[in-house]
């Protein structure tokens, strides 16, 4: 889901013992859906790791359940403000991988899952002047109060998480 949600993710897997497998996978963020239309931008970079299991005992070929950690730092920047936070999720996968040949080739793999940001909150985030109507801006969580136009990036405690990846096996 990495261009949709505007992040690019290299990520390699190795299986190190019968149906268990390790994954490392850093991503760079190039921003946040519709951030630019409320007058912010974001990016960052992240790094996340997963432990799997593959039901089927043959790794890396066939249904598999995985732990995930997630940690991601992030940079918010408007013309009248600057915020930087990290977040970290902890998570589960549960998904189905294949590959076409008999020792290796091109993979095709899916996933969806429930992660958790423990910790997570808003940030708030000036992204205009001070409000014609003395409005006060305030982020869901209960964070700082402005009086100026904000936005607040970050913030869901809860996560869905998902992957669909295409690649190659070998």
């Amino acid at each position: 889901m990495g261009i949709a949600f505007q992040r690019v993710t290299l990520e390699g897997e190795y299986a190190f013992y019968g149906p268990f497998t390790v994954e490392v996978a850093p991503s760079y963020y190039f921003g946040v859906p519709l951030s630019s239309r409320d007058g912010y931008s974001v990016g960052g970079a992240g790094v996340n790791g997963k432990f799997g299991w593959y039901f089927e005992r043959n790794a890396l070929d066939g249904w598999f359940v995985k732990g995930v950690l997630d940690y991601s730092r992030f940079s918010a920047s408007s013309d009248f403000d600057k915020v930087s936070f990290g977040e970290t999720t902890l998570g589960a996968l549960i998904g189905n991988q294949f590959y076409f040949g008999q020792d290796g080739g091109f993979t095709i793999s899916s996933s969806i899952g429930l992660g958790v940001a423990p910790g997570a909150k808003g940030h708030l985030l000036q992204v205009g002047g001070t409000d014609p109507q003395g409005r006060l801006f305030q982020c869901q969580d209960g964070g700082p109060i402005s009086t100026n136009a904000s936005a607040c990036p970050g913030g869901s405690t809860l996560r869905l998480l998902g992957q669909f990846a295409l690649g190659y096996t070998f």
